[in-house]
């Protein structure tokens, strides 16, 4: 499932930015499954770089190299205010905050819990891993013109944990 995933969106997208997109997905579900919740927000994030590139490549036509430091506030503003009807509200509003709420656990959530005696991290690798399924999901819907999938062929690309 992943070949043909990574076939139909780099027959319109960047084969580079979807395969490091792709590869951020796969770690971040192995190590959540493996009982890494670390190291799947900091897979996450890498997963919210490559998304931030394919949603500048799908709006301009460029996007920021890779190696190049990503300003994804700016992506997202410039997303935003695109006008209704440029392109679908997922690629200008939903996935792009989606992707804001999984940059922000990565970048803040490990140093910023209060000591209460609760170890969040399963529960942010939880939302992490599960907004990087809605994620991927919608740019197959969008770039590979699929409607519709049952949550059991997105969980892992129809594979249980490993």
């Amino acid at each position: 499932m992943i070949e043909q995933v990574r076939a139909s969106l780099a027959a319109r997208l960047d084969a580079s930015v979807v395969d490091e997109l792709l590869e951020a997905y796969q770690e971040a579900k192995r190590n959540f499954y493996q009982g890494g919740q670390r190291l799947s927000a900091v897979e996450g994030g890498r997963f919210c770089e490559a998304s931030f590139r394919l949603l500048q490549e799908t709006t301009t036509g460029r996007f920021t190299p890779l190696g190049r430091q990503l300003n994804a506030d700016r992506v997202t503003t410039a997303l935003a205010n695109l006008p209704n009807g440029a392109h679908p509200d997922s690629i200008r509003l939903h996935i792009p905050r989606a992707l804001r709420v999984v940059y922000d656990i990565r970048n803040n959530r490990d140093t910023a819990h209060l000591g209460d005696g609760i170890d969040p991290n399963l529960q942010d690798a939880t939302l992490v891993v599960g907004t990087l399924d809605w994620v991927l999901a919608e740019f197959v819907r969008l770039f590979h013109n699929v409607t519709r999938m049952s949550p059991v062929e997105w969980w892992g690309f129809g594979e249980g944990p490993p």
